[in-house]
């Protein structure tokens, strides 16, 4: 069973037993120690609980897995990067269509680009060789 479960079983516990919610915190710090789930996270579940929820697993994602994170976006991205190296990620964003941390992500963590405020300011060598090679 994983903590998770484990800490919201005794969330569900320690409502039904008519703690508040504070006090519950409480006893599941003392109870996991640095494993706790935090204030927000007991809050959360505690209001389920206190709304009827039975289930103490947590819910399943809804949503669609990301398609903005692949190679050929990638490549554009990188292709937007070498036609003008002064571009800012705002302009990347409506350019090709992407969230600003979809594009924040492949810079940073799929091309090994530093970012300062809104724009590319450093490349690093590892990852994005071409790129920096026409910077």
């Amino acid at each position: 069973m994983t903590e998770t479960v484990e800490q919201s079983i005794c969330i569900k516990y320690y409502q039904k037993l008519g703690h508040s919610c504070s006090e519950t915190y409480n006893m599941i710090q003392k109870a996991f120690g640095n494993k706790a789930m935090g204030h927000t996270q007991v809050k959360e579940w505690f209001k389920r609980f206190k709304k009827g929820w039975t289930s103490v697993e947590s819910d399943e994602c809804s949503g669609s897995l990301s398609t903005s994170r692949n190679q050929l976006m990638f490549d554009n991205v990188l292709s937007a990067m070498l036609d003008n190296c002064r571009i800012t990620i705002t302009e990347l964003c409506d350019e090709l269509g992407l969230s600003f941390g979809s594009v924040q992500s492949i810079l940073t963590e799929d091309l090994g680009m530093k970012l300062s405020a809104k724009s590319v300011h450093k490349c690093r060598q590892s990852s994005s060789q071409r790129f920096a090679a026409v910077c």
